[in-house]
């Protein structure tokens, strides 16, 4: 688990899973576990916009109701 939270290969713990931030590398570049099976798909993207709507909301409510 400590290997996927630092964005390393789960096996040798030294290879990058992702080669962007949403893309999985095909294939660890160390000790050549592939990634394929492995797909992100919407995951990232809805944390992400969750986040940040939450961010967003708050300071939106944040300007209209102190903005006197």
């Amino acid at each position: 688990m400590l290997n996927g939270l630092r964005h390393r290969c789960p096996n040798c713990g030294e290879g990058r899973l992702f080669t962007s931030y949403l893309k999985v590398a095909p294939a660890c570049e160390v000790c050549g576990l592939s990634f394929a099976a492995q797909k992100p798909d919407n995951g990232p993207a809805y944390f992400t916009i969750l986040l940040m709507c939450h961010i967003a909301g708050f300071l939106l409510h944040f300007m209209i109701v102190y903005s006197d």
